[in-house]
């Protein structure tokens, strides 16, 4: 806890620099009570004060500057734990002091129940350890999805080929036409950011608080109107872990989960540690690799309806792209559940509306949502479900309240 101590006074200095006089007037008085605060952490030990460093720890961690507003608003907490405040109702971001203490030591649970799991395993390490496995699965991953296929073009391939091409050619041309691959890159595309502060289950009475992004794709950068909020492809990748793409049927949401399964898996079969994004002329972005695990919802929905006790993550290593499969044994399914175990996924989910039988998908929403819990969080045991305390009040959303994806490890959905 002394170095939380050393952090917290060099972070305040830090914020006092560009101030008035007036402000720093304000953050002496906040100095001075969290020196008071310190000297308390060599009393008998307070549940509160040990939850309370756990969680300005996390929170000094994972951002690079602070605010007055922020620390005048801590001063509330620290009035609360010093006896010094006469209402105990208030205290800092919205009164929520117990709440987020009692969510400190959720996170201490979580925390101590992944350590009994098993021990973590660098990403080169379990790769080189199940090399043969990994071998094919890359190939598969790149075989499917490197390009896209066309398919029957011409109904009556036998007529066009009568009116336009010379009859010794056509039946050399009718197979060629069978499928034409194109090759592609998502590299550029522009996602459209839209507010959603509160995502509602449709399928139960509870309303889910979710630090899960929204985004609409984009086709054409040209289109991009000015007043809405935009991000290249990459830059979400690196500041997300829990991603919703959105779009009518024709957007190219599959598209740009296949081309992401092509680029992770061309880069991990190639040994990288990172997978490079030139986004412009001037700008390039690199990102942590993950092995890419892309799930066809329908798919999954029809081999759920074989067995309704089994889970998505039951699915996982028996998962296929329109019947064809990634793994071709249950020894090599467990090898790809262990690697999500130990963090170091990127589960892809396509096609929630490609579910045929409608009745099917409140159970489909809930295996989903119990895999997020259980299987993607972030490296500070923080689930996409979990309340956001402080970044979902307007004057404090600029603060992080988890470790970003490009600078940790666990498993990241889309």
């Amino acid at each position: 806890m002394e170095s939380i101590v050393e952090r917290v006074k060099i972070e305040i200095d830090r914020t006092m620099k560009d101030l008035s006089d007036t402000g720093k007037a304000k953050l002496e008085d906040v100095r001075s009570s969290f020196e008071q605060f310190f000297q308390l952490l060599n009393s008998p030990k307070d549940i509160r004060i040990e939850l309370f460093c756990q969680q300005l720890d996390r929170l000094l961690n994972n951002n690079n500057s602070f605010s007055i507003r922020f620390w005048i608003e801590l001063y509330q907490d620290i009035l609360h734990i010093l006896g010094k405040n006469d209402n105990p109702q208030k205290t800092a971001f919205g009164g929520s002091f117990r709440k987020r203490m009692e969510f400190e030591k959720e996170l201490q649970q979580r925390k101590i129940s992944a350590e009994k799991l098993q021990k973590q395993k660098k990403l080169k390490d379990f790769v080189n350890e199940h090399e043969q496995f990994f071998k094919v699965y890359f190939e598969n991953c790149i075989s499917f999805h490197s390009k896209l296929q066309v398919e029957n073009l011409f109904e009556d391939m036998a007529k066009f080929s009568e009116d336009f091409v010379n009859v010794e050619n056509w039946i050399n041309l009718q197979e060629k036409l069978k499928c034409i691959n194109i090759e592609y890159d998502c590299t550029d595309r522009i996602l459209y950011k839209f507010s959603c502060d509160r995502l509602r289950d449709n399928y139960s009475s509870e309303n889910v608080i979710a630090d899960i992004t929204n985004y609409l794709p984009s086709k054409d950068q040209s289109n991009i109107d000015g007043q809405k909020s935009h991000v290249v492809l990459a830059d979400l990748l690196e500041q997300h872990r829990w991603i919703v793409i959105l779009a009518d049927p024709g957007n190219s949401k599959t598209t740009l989960l296949r081309w992401l399964t092509y680029r992770f898996a061309e880069a991990a079969e190639n040994g990288c540690n990172r997978v490079n994004f030139k986004v412009d002329q001037q700008r390039s972005v690199t990102i942590r690799v993950r092995i890419p695990i892309l799930i066809r919802i329908g798919e999954f929905a029809t081999w759920l309806e074989q067995d309704r006790t089994k889970t998505l993550i039951d699915y996982i290593g028996e998962h296929t792209w329109f019947s064809k499969r990634y793994c071709f044994d249950e020894k090599n399914g467990q090898i790809l559940r262990e690697l999500i175990s130990q963090g170091h996924a990127l589960i892809l989910l396509d096609g929630l509306d490609e579910v045929a039988n409608g009745q099917q998908i409140p159970d489909i929403v809930r295996c989903v949502k119990n895999f997020i819990k259980d299987y993607v969080q972030s490296s500070d045991f923080i689930s996409a479900f979990d309340e956001k305390f402080i970044g979902n009040i307007r004057l404090f959303n600029e603060v992080i309240e988890t470790k970003l994806p490009k600078k940790s490890a666990g498993n990241q959905i889309s």
